[in-house]
């Protein structure tokens, strides 16, 4: 499990407001956290996705779209696979991600976060947060997930979060532009 991880982490900041000849300084506290996948989360989720390319890097290499919102929810499986929203204090969805058991790890899959929300951490938030729930869950010790090697974003996340390409397992031939990245729980 991730150093220092906590389910809930704090981001602050602040807002100015003017009242009259008042100015205010309020404080937000912003606690995103891991909760189960809705329809609403679904339905937001889909409305991040701009092009098929976009989509694919998101759902996998067999992922189609555009598509109805059905369609969409079924190619996701997010009622068949664990699926979790990160969202803030006042609910709004920030990532997504969902993990299962795959050769005795924890595999997480589909792992976005919002395209506003980007460069703010997020991301490291969402794998930590999965990564605790899913091999507590699971009971594993192990995780694993795929990751196209031209996201050099999510690449280069996951490396620093300790996960490393995988050459010794048959994941790793299964598509010719996709790594199949591990990350062992320290002991």
């Amino acid at each position: 499990m991730p150093d220092n991880y906590l389910i809930r982490q704090s981001k602050s900041f602040a807002t100015g407001l003017h009242h009259d000849s008042f100015d205010f300084i309020l404080s937000v506290n912003i606690m995103p956290s891991l909760v189960p996948a809705t329809v609403t989360t679904m339905q937001q989720l889909s409305q991040w996705f701009q092009t098929s390319a976009d989509a694919k890097i998101w759902g996998g290499p067999d992922f189609q779209y555009p598509c109805s919102q059905d369609v969409f929810e079924q190619q996701a499986k997010w009622q068949e696979i664990p699926s979790w929203g990160l969202v803030d204090d006042f609910g709004a969805l920030l990532g997504f991600g969902q993990f299962y058991l795959r050769n005795q790890r924890c595999h997480l899959a589909r792992l976005v976060v919002s395209p506003n929300k980007r460069g703010q951490g997020l991301g490291k938030m969402l794998v930590n947060a999965l990564l605790a729930q899913g091999m507590l869950q699971l009971g594993c010790n192990e995780a694993s997930l795929f990751v196209f090697r031209h996201n050099q974003g999510a690449y280069s996340l996951y490396k620093k979060l300790g996960f490393t390409v995988d050459m010794t397992g048959p994941e790793h031939t299964l598509y010719p532009d996709i790594d199949y990245l591990i990350y062992r729980q320290a002991e």
